[in-house]
């Protein structure tokens, strides 16, 4: 894609939830708001970090129209579809859509270990094709310690030949700096590449500005006052 739809912070939220395990939608939508409020620019809604596999597809739907229904702009949203099968995958996918929201956070599939990659290329096609939207704008999600599944530049160069108007980027969570100074050097003039790490932030964002720069050593620590 020649234009980076996804600048600045982009937080991804808790999802609180009650003693019975119910979603707290109401601060769920304080939460969000505080975000926005305080100069992010979108909100990762359903991530890892929002326990989205903790939740059936049902769950995820409506905590979705939840936030959409009260105020929350479709075009803040990042909302994450990633399941196990790919039908619910699909489904989450085209909800987003259907209600809005274009950009979705896409796990590879995560069960089963040592997939092929021609396997997890053919995942994500799957979804992308049964989705059937030109609307959507699909963020790969890179998480190996919690997927097992590590999405290596030639899965992503795959779809990025196959599909360049849907695959809008790709969310880096590993933590391994080489590996995301290898995603800005060779696909960061193509599409978004997203840190899930504040220590990466700055060096990301220098790299944007000067893509094709050879890795160098990770950062230091940064220490973020709250």
């Amino acid at each position: 894609m020649s234009e980076h739809l996804t600048r600045g912070i982009n937080c991804a939220s808790l999802t609180p939830l009650g003693a019975d395990g119910s979603v707290c939608i109401d601060l769920l939508i304080a939460h969000c708001r505080w975000l926005l409020d305080e100069g992010c620019e979108s909100i990762v809604l359903l991530g890892t970090t929002g326990e989205a596999n903790s939740f059936t597809t049902a769950e995820r739907q409506a905590i979705l129209e939840g936030v959409l229904e009260r105020g929350i702009a479709p075009d803040t949203l990042i909302v994450g579809t990633g399941c196990c099968a790919v039908g619910d995958t699909v489904a989450l996918t085209k909800h987003a859509l259907a209600c809005g929201v274009v950009r979705v956070l896409m796990l590879p599939p995560f069960y089963y270990k040592n997939i092929e990659e021609n396997g997890v290329v053919a995942s994500f096609s799957r979804v992308i094709e049964a989705a059937g939207e030109e609307r959507l704008r699909l963020y790969l999600y890179q998480i190996p310690q919690l997927t097992g599944v590590s999405l290596v530049p030639t899965v992503i160069e795959a779809l990025l030949e196959t599909y360049p108007q849907v695959v809008a980027g790709i969310k880096d969570s590993s933590g391994d700096w080489n590996g995301i100074a290898t995603l800005c050097a060779r696909f960061g003039e193509r599409m978004d590449v997203l840190v899930g790490s504040e220590r990466y932030l700055l060096p990301v964002c220098c790299r944007r500005c000067a893509p094709g720069r050879a890795a160098a050593s990770p950062p230091p620590p940064m220490h973020i006052l709250r």
